[in-house]
């Protein structure tokens, strides 16, 4: 499942992203979707997260950004629990790969 993170970010981010930010009214569905799907990898699929490119990070971090100064509560809160769940993440990964706290 990791491997197809890519292909997934390829396909779909990129076209969706520019879709969603181009105001907050239009496709409120589509919002909550890809903020939810973004969500999803980076909690099983975190590694897949790590891998991409610092572009890419970069959009999926402005796109969290986005997503918690939205005016939906909604979109807001899955905003910040998705800017929650890579920060624990984050932190599993440096301490499981180095061993210890930094």
């Amino acid at each position: 499942m990791i491997e197809d993170v890519p292909l997934i970010f390829g396909a779909v981010f990129q076209c969706t992203l520019k879709m969603i930010t181009k105001n907050f009214e239009d496709h409120p569905e589509h919002r909550l979707k890809f903020f939810s799907l973004l969500r999803a990898i980076a909690a099983h699929c975190f590694p897949a997260l790590i891998g991409l490119s610092s572009q890419q990070i970069k959009l999926v971090m402005d796109s969290i950004i986005w997503a918690f100064r939205h005016t939906e509560q909604n979109i807001a809160e899955t905003g910040l629990n998705l800017l929650l769940a890579i920060l624990k993440n984050f932190q599993s990964f440096v301490i499981s790969s180095t061993g210890h706290i930094i």
